[in-house]
C-alpha cells in the first residue's frame, strides 16, 4: 500500500521495498513451518503442494500486474495486492482454529531432549 501511494517519490519506494522484503522473508519462514507442522503426510509432499501454490502465483502476478498497470493505472497492481493480503490476513484469522494441530506443543514445555526428538520427527 506505502509503495502504491508513494509510487513517485524513489526514497518512499526504496524504503518501502526494503522494509516489505524484510517482512517477506520472515512470513515466508514463519508459514513454511507452520504448512510443514500442519503436514499429516509426507513432508515432500507437503512442501511440493505449497511449492506448487507458490510457483503458479509467481507465473500468473506478473501477467496480471501488467495487464493492470496498462489499463487502470502503474499503482493498480499494489493496491490489488495490499488487498490480497488484506483478504488473506482474513482468511487465516478466520480459520485459524483449523490451522491449529494436536501435536503442536508449547516450546517452553520441552525439554532440549523433546525438542531435538521433535525436530528430527518433523524433518521426516
Amino acid at each position: 500500500l506505502v509503495i502504491g501511494l508513494g509510487i513517485h517519490s524513489h526514497p518512499v519506494m526504496i524504503v518501502a521495498i526494503i522494509s516489505s522484503g524484510a517482512v517477506l522473508g520472515v512470513a515466508n519462514a514463519m508459514l513454511s513451518s507452520m504448512l510443514m507442522g500442519l503436514s499429516t503426510g509426507d513432508t515432500a509432499i507437503a512442501a511440493s503442494g505449497t511449492n506448487f501454490v507458490r510457483f503458479v502465483g509467481g507465473a500468473i502476478a506478473p501477467f496480471l500486474a501488467g495487464k493492470l498497470a496498462e489499463h487502470v493505472s502503474a499503482a493498480s497492481p499494489l493496491f490489488v495486492g495490499s488487498a490480497a493480503v488484506g483478504v488473506g490476513t482474513m482468511l487465516i484469522v478466520v480459520f485459524r482454529p483449523l490451522l491449529a494441530t494436536s501435536t503442536l506443543v508449547a516450546t517452553a514445555d520441552l525439554t532440549v531432549s523433546e525438542a531435538e526428538a521433535r525436530e528430527l520427527e518433523l524433518a521426516g
